[in-house]
């Protein structure tokens, strides 16, 4: 089986909190800390903004994020922060748990239609918060290894000669070498060489397990 299928990146667990209250933001601190999770507390949405522009892409050493974005802040709602976020930031793909205050609510169910995780009203429950953020955080894990298995997909699929490409395309639906070959004016040989070349740099060992590693992450030829 190809070595990248369904491997888990072992990482770090962080949790970003955009919240302007102080008190609470200290107090949401020293909770996650007696969990054992770290913390970065932004006091604006522009911060924030900030810190996720300076890391464009995923990569397999930063570790998975869950954020917990207030609703209510001053120069910039956490409604628009979210909205710039999913327009100016489509690389974050980390979930995002709103926390609102009871009169929010609706606001809130709206927002999860947009893409939001999850959300959380003040006061909350501290059990009810950390069971949220590490539901998020698992998430964040499995959203992370898909995205950095695709990576190393396309990292394969970048060896392939454009005459590679053109038999692998081929190759997963399914036609036999033979009629392969009449279609590029090819030996059988030659098509034979060429599907023993994709397997190999595809670290793969039949059509079929070539065609499911594609189809799961998303390959559109």
């Amino acid at each position: 089986m190809n070595r990248y299928v369904d491997k888990q990146v072992p990482r770090k667990n962080l949790v970003y909190l955009v919240e302007d209250d102080l008190d609470l933001a200290n107090a949401m601190h020293m909770l996650f800390q007696t969990e054992g999770l770290s913390i970065q507390h932004f006091a604006d949405g522009e911060s924030f903004l900030n810190e996720i522009a300076e890391h464009p892409m995923i990569t397999p050493e930063e570790p998975a994020v869950c954020v917990l974005l207030d609703i209510r802040l001053g120069h910039m709602s956490g409604l628009e922060v979210f909205e710039k976020l999913r327009k100016n930031h489509p690389h974050f793909k980390h979930p995002v748990i709103f926390l609102t205050g009871h009169a929010d609510l609706q606001v809130a169910v709206d927002v999860m239609r947009q893409g939001a995780c999850d959300f959380v009203t003040k006061p909350f429950d501290s059990d009810t918060l950390l069971e949220k953020v590490q539901q998020g955080l698992a998430l964040s894990n499995k959203t992370m290894d898909t995205e950095v298995t695709k990576q190393q997909l396309n990292l394969l699929l970048d060896k392939l000669t454009h005459k590679e490409m053109t038999v692998m395309q081929y190759v997963i639906e399914g036609l036999p070498n033979r009629e392969i070959a009449e279609i590029l004016g090819n030996s059988v040989r030659t098509v034979e060489i060429h599907r023993a070349n994709v397997f190999d740099k595809m670290e793969v060992k039949s059509a079929v397990e070539l065609a499911r590693l594609l189809e799961r992450y998303g390959y559109e030829h």
